[in-house]
């Protein structure tokens, strides 16, 4: 089922009900917990992949850290990988901006971070399907310029194009995290809202 920016009616009521059930899976509320150690799992892939995640902003280290933790899904954990090797060449190529935009998404916190990290694995994971792996990583970068970090109080708002049918959610209940089970309902959500933003935001990339 694809949903409009402004669904009316069932629709989202359909739609209000998938979320509440992908926010199962996942801790409370939506959060992303950060670990402790920024750094152990990501050393692990070899020199310069920190250096090339911090591009993004100090705390996209942290986060990234936590997709390549064990047991995490193959599609988190290939998502972090792709960032280890990609995202300083692609970072180096945008204007410095659009780099503060997309590190106010990435390293930020709020609505706009949590679910550009929750739903950018398995986006990246489709765009792969048709398109080379840099080039699908540089799309999803891009789209978090989409994402606003207004204020501390505004931070609930979801910006990020593609999602604004995740504000039509009871506060403080619009985003959702990956749980550890890939089979999961926030796994489940999470490839068809991927699916779902290939058709009405990528379009695909040529």
């Amino acid at each position: 089922m694809q949903y409009s920016e402004n669904p009316t009616g069932e629709n989202i009521e359909v739609f209000l009900a998938k979320l509440e059930n992908a926010q199962i899976d996942g801790p409370a509320w939506g959060f992303l917990a950060k670990s402790k150690d920024a750094t152990t799992n990501i050393l692990k892939l070899g020199d310069g992949a920190f250096n090339s995640i911090k591009t993004l902003g100090s705390r996209a280290v942290f986060h990234s850290n936590r997709l390549l933790e064990p047991g995490r899904s193959e599609v988190e954990r290939n998502f972090a990988v792709a960032l280890a090797k990609n995202a300083e060449a692609i970072m180096t190529l945008i204007g410095e901006e659009d780099k503060e935009a997309i590190r106010a998404t990435i390293s930020g916190e709020g609505s706009d971070c949590c679910l550009w990290l929750t739903l950018s694995p398995y986006v990246f994971d489709e765009l792969k399907l048709q398109v080379e792996e840099e080039k699908a990583l540089n799309e999803v970068i891009e789209w978090a310029k989409t994402g606003i970090v207004k204020s501390e109080i505004e931070d609930k708002e979801v910006n990020l194009s593609g999602l604004n049918t995740y504000n039509y959610a009871r506060f403080n209940q619009c985003t959702f995290t990956l749980g550890r089970d890939p089979n999961g309902n926030s796994h489940l959500f999470a490839r068809q809202e991927a699916q779902r933003l290939i058709r009405e935001v990528f379009q695909p990339p040529k």
